[in-house]
């Protein structure tokens, strides 16, 4: 119900443009909705899970069922195991989604987004900087990596914080036959401190340096389109290059297993809360869950934010929020009726 709750309301927001395109409802059906789904499911499924385990067990507690197996002897902790057996099996599907299958749903989705509802997109593909070696580095002004060709290609050799070597190319195009760079109109400039230096061009040239594009160049990707594994190419690649936002990517990449493992969290903290019977019955408890979850979003953001501009170890920033709540998972299970 909540899933379609947020399809409708996405759809409301990006009705206008889907009509505007002449999209047809098959086509937003399945190849933009279709991919939706897993991305809303996984961004909520500990929110998800929470409020189930709370409607489940209120209701089990409004029948008396948890006085009854108390008084049979059965112990609080053994009423548990149920629910911990469930959360593991949910857990392991939630990791393994958010790590391979959510991200490759994701690509689908955005690329859809791209063509029919987001009218610009951020290029990171031009004024590339990369360092590619101990002591090289490549300036590319623009570059296409469909067709791998860059334009405005510049090659520095620096030693010892000394330029040693200088190659400006208008044109680079990737040659897959023979794996090299081919560079049209080309000055090269080799530095030899004790003679002129020796400047050569021409047309075009082969490179020697054998580097594939995917090592120079990345296409321009969200953090939420990546697998894991994806991410972790990315993160040393902006670790090696010397590149911003390395951040961004390491929220991510800690986002997915800190989201999984908080399952286990809010299934303890839902069972204690929703365990005991009250006069409010299942409304005072579904209500003090909404409102812990939204205290648990608020708080993510809170945190990843002092993780972007304060500094804060991206791993800790996205923790913090299942630190906090399991301390609270852990009172209202001793406040629990045994």
């Amino acid at each position: 119900m909540l899933v379609s709750i947020a399809i409708v309301i996405d759809l409301t927001e990006k009705v206008a443009d889907l009509i505007e395109k002449h999209v047809s409802f098959f086509d937003v059906a399945t190849k933009y909705y279709l991919y939706f789904i897993p991305y809303i499911g996984s961004l909520l499924a500990h929110f998800f899970i929470f409020i189930s385990v709370i409607f489940f067990t209120s209701q089990m507690a409004g029948k008396s069922e948890f006085i009854a197996m108390l008084s049979g002897g059965v112990s609080y902790n053994r009423i548990l195991l149920p629910y911990f057996i469930t959360a593991t099996i949910l857990m392991v599907v939630i990791y393994f989604g958010n790590n391979k299958f959510v991200p490759l749903s994701n690509k689908a989705r955005l690329q859809f987004e791209n063509t029919y509802i987001n009218r610009v997109r951020y290029n990171q593909n031009k004024n590339a900087h990369r360092q590619i070696g101990n002591d090289q580095y490549l300036y590319v002004d623009n570059y296409n990596p469909k067709d791998s060709i860059g334009f405005k290609m510049t090659l520095e050799r620096i030693s010892n914080g000394k330029l040693q070597y200088k190659l400006h190319a208008e044109k680079m195009e990737w040659n897959k036959k023979v794996q090299k760079w081919r560079l049209y109109n080309y000055l090269e400039r080799i530095i030899q401190p004790n003679a002129s230096d020796l400047i050569r061009s021409g047309a075009y040239i082969d490179t020697t340096f054998v580097i594939s594009p995917s090592r120079i160049f990345t296409s321009f990707m969200r953090s939420d389109e990546m697998t894991t594994t994806e991410l972790n190419m990315k993160i040393d690649e902006i670790k090696a290059t010397g590149a911003e936002g390395n951040v961004y990517f390491e929220i991510e990449k800690y986002r997915r297993t800190a989201a999984a493992f908080s399952v286990y969290i809010f299934t303890l903290m839902g069972v204690s809360l929703a365990s005991r019977k009250t006069r409010g019955g299942i409304g005072y408890h579904l209500m003090i869950g909404i409102a812990l979850c939204a205290a648990f979003e608020i708080v993510m953001k809170f945190t990843t934010t002092f993780a972007i501009n304060a500094n804060l170890p991206a791993i800790i920033g996205v923790w913090i929020p299942n630190f906090v709540y399991f301390f609270i998972a852990v009172y209202f299970y001793k406040k629990a009726q045994k």
